[in-house]
């Protein structure tokens, strides 16, 4: 639990730096930033993001005691409700899709997100992710003996 706790949070902290960096260091044209916005509006973030956080949540309490798993859900999602709203991700997201995607491409972009096909891709998004993810989790889990033992040696280098 810790190393993909640490490795969650690791995420989150490069993501949110990233984009503070961007934020502060290129100037965007109000339309290039209004056409990141459509597009994160189009991919559906705001309900994939609570779909994935609830199943983070879910799937991180069951590794504790059974009466631990209601204070760590309450305290989690008091958290995320407090600090990752969907203005904080967009104010967070924006520029970083609008460094790394033209206005053309972003309006594209949104254009496909907003078909019924791309509504169905984001719809699944948090799926895809999920089975992925537990795809992940057991090769680590397979293999977690030979991964610590890869680190002991690489450790042992230095």
């Amino acid at each position: 639990m810790k190393f993909k706790t640490i490795l969650i949070a690791l995420v989150g902290v490069l993501l949110f730096s990233a984009a503070k960096v961007n934020a502060q260091t290129t100037t965007f044209t109000p339309s290039h930033l209004k056409a990141a916005e459509r597009m994160i509006v189009a991919s559906q973030i705001e309900s994939n993001l609570q779909k994935m956080f609830t199943a983070l949540i879910e799937t991180q309490s069951q590794q504790l005691p059974i009466d631990k798993r209601a204070p760590f859900k309450s305290a989690m999602n008091k958290f995320i409700a407090k600090y990752v709203t969907f203005e904080d991700v967009k104010k967070a997201f924006i520029p970083i899709y609008a460094e790394t995607y033209s206005e053309q491409e972003l309006n594209q972009i949104a254009d496909f997100l907003s078909s019924p096909a791309g509504i169905k891709m984001t719809s699944r998004q948090t799926e895809l992710f999920q089975k992925g993810g537990a795809w992940g989790q057991k090769v680590f889990t397979d293999h977690q003996a030979e991964l610590e033992q890869m680190m002991k040696d690489e450790m042992a280098k230095k």
